[in-house]
């Protein structure tokens, strides 16, 4: 069974969400085939509460949880939301609780296609450590380039195409059923 058949069946809207994209385009390809249930921990659920009374302070200065959206093909759609986008100044931010401040690539390629998508020249991402509520921002240009290689490869995914990224693979809760060399 090809990904998009599967897809049509469970997901009848057709969406694709950014934030698994760029994560492993595979990983949402076996997201919907072999659903799994996964439990957070301590700190993820320390991060989401940080990130969501972050937001909820923020709020009167910033549009939260901002819906893109990007039509692919076949009534298909790339989706994501935003988590702070500044009308004024037209950046994206991105807030990202950690418990060690380094930043990851995919957090850069999912704040930028949403940067990309909504028309900005730069975004944010903010690192806020879990551990004391530090708050790191890191400025980037759009890059328009990359935007459209993720476009591509969503259009790809569409089509049945296994693509991964390996750096992932260590931490995935599919790397057993994973059959991609």
């Amino acid at each position: 069974m090809k990904f998009s058949e599967i897809y049509n069946e469970k997901f009848p809207n057709r969406e694709i969400w950014i934030s698994i994209l760029v994560q492993c385009p595979y990983r949402a390809y076996l997201k919907n085939i072999l659903p799994r249930k996964t439990e957070k921990n301590v700190h993820a659920l320390a991060g989401l509460f940080l990130h969501k009374a972050l937001q909820n302070e923020l709020a009167e200065f910033y549009e939260t949880e901002k819906k893109v959206e990007f039509e692919l093909c076949d009534g298909w759609k790339l989706v994501g939301k935003v988590d702070l986008y500044d009308a004024m100044e037209k950046c994206v931010i991105e807030i990202k609780t950690v418990t060690q401040q380094k930043i990851k690539e995919e957090w850069i390629e999912q704040a930028n296609l949403y940067a990309y998508l909504l028309n900005c020249q730069k975004f944010e991402i903010w690192i806020v450590l879990v551990q004391n509520g530090e708050i790191e921002i890191k400025e980037f240009s759009v890059d328009k380039e990359k935007a459209e290689e993720l476009i591509e490869i969503a259009k790809r995914v569409i089509k049945g195409e296994k693509i991964r990224k390996a750096t992932n693979c260590d931490y995935c809760e599919y790397a057993v059923a994973c059959a991609t060399p």
